[in-house]
């Protein structure tokens, strides 16, 4: 019986194809802060807070390196804002990094 629409199976299985399509998309370009801040969505909504951190943190450093406003990637497509985001999100997930990190101890 296929999975309801919403359900969390199905949730479970497009968030391991979102993760391939960008585990893919980074091996082609591992310089796509786009890509990295995306994977780093995905680790955090996994709960993965140290990992999430870094993907984070590596879009922060790259989108830096990006002359202009604008990140386009190699087939054209621009994106804004990223910089931005990625401080927010880097932020909101130091936070529960480390309230994780504490919970352990």
């Amino acid at each position: 019986m296929p999975a309801r629409e919403g359900s969390p199976a199905e949730r479970n299985f497009r968030a391991s194809e979102q993760r391939q399509v960008l585990l893919d998309a980074l091996e082609e370009d591992n310089n796509n802060p786009l890509g990295h801040f995306q994977f780093g969505q995905i680790l955090e909504e996994e709960r993965y807070w140290g990992d999430s951190l870094r993907e984070y943190q590596t879009a922060k450093r790259l989108a830096a390196a990006v002359t202009g406003p604008i990140y386009t990637d190699p087939r054209g497509n621009a994106y804004t804002a990223l910089r931005a985001q990625a401080d927010s999100a880097i932020g909101r997930v130091a936070k529960l990094n480390e309230s994780a990190v504490q919970h352990k101890k």
